[in-house]
């Protein structure tokens, strides 16, 4: 976090620069004991590339980070997001994948394009057009230590593109074509 911002109460920071007051994360989930804060932008955090590391360092606590993750209310979340600086990910795309966990993942192919929106949950209301691979090969470790093998097209493909570029430092804001209106704020 910029060395400008200095901690006040609860879930804020305070730029002494511009004299300025930031929340720094917004709360998911439906009680207390699944909340998630989740970090929002601008963090620099964010621009900071989680290291690959051993799976044993990589798994110590990652089920612990891993279940409060599925807590928020979106389609996929990178530890950093959370403030872990581990390559963890939990993508969950409801009855077409279930749950995904991914612990070091790497994209090893990607084929086509494909430009949608997409929102993140670190931008809260904000949506834009991004470009994406229309299919992409990745593969990861699960939180069991086996090294898995994933194939993806559509909206899973873009959710893994979207979460290990959390973990690469590169936030989806970077790469958006056009924004646009969030179907929330246009009712």
């Amino acid at each position: 976090i910029d060395s400008s911002f200095q901690a006040s109460t609860g879930n804020n920071f305070y730029d002494t620069a511009t004299h300025t007051d930031y929340a720094i994360s917004v709360q998911y989930g439906a009680n207390e004991e699944t909340a998630l804060d989740v970090l929002l932008a601008p963090i620099e955090a964010y621009r900071t590339s989680s290291r690959y590391q051993d799976f044993q360092f990589a798994h110590a606590g990652a089920g612990s980070t891993l279940v409060p993750m599925t807590a928020a209310d979106g389609i996929g979340l990178a530890a950093p997001q959370v403030g872990v600086a581990k390559r963890v990910v939990v993508i969950d795309l409801g009855e077409e994948t279930g749950k995904i966990e991914l612990i070091n993942p790497i994209i090893t192919a990607m084929r086509g394009k494909q430009l949608e929106p997409e929102g993140c949950l670190s931008y809260p209301k904000k949506r834009g057009v991004v470009k994406r691979p229309a299919r992409i090969k990745a593969k990861a470790f699960d939180r069991y230590g086996k090294l898995m093998v994933y194939k993806a097209g559509g909206l899973l493909a873009r959710a893994f593109c979207h979460e290990i570029d959390h973990l690469n430092g590169i936030l989806y804001k970077d790469k958006v074509i056009e924004w646009v209106e969030d179907e929330e704020e246009a009712e």
